[in-house]
């Protein structure tokens, strides 16, 4: 038998409130969120993860897809 390998997604959430921005970045098995996903549950998946603060949810200014190699690039950064 052939088995898949379960597929990531990964994503470049920015933030800005105004005085700062900055981004945080999350990785997504493919099943864990529907293929219709908004950023709406993109966040809440990363408050649920414990990467993102729902006290930050409000100062959303973007989400990205990202590749994995600007994944990794930029959580070594």
């Amino acid at each position: 038998m052939n088995y898949k390998i379960k597929d990531m997604k990964y994503y470049d959430i920015h933030f800005n409130d105004g005085v700062s921005s900055y981004s945080k970045f999350i990785q997504v098995k493919d099943n864990l969120l529907t293929s219709d996903a908004n950023d709406d549950d993109i966040l809440g998946f990363g408050v649920d993860i414990g990467m993102i603060d729902p006290d930050e949810m409000e100062y959303k200014d973007k989400i990205t897809e990202i590749d994995e190699a600007e994944y990794n690039k930029a959580i070594q950064a």
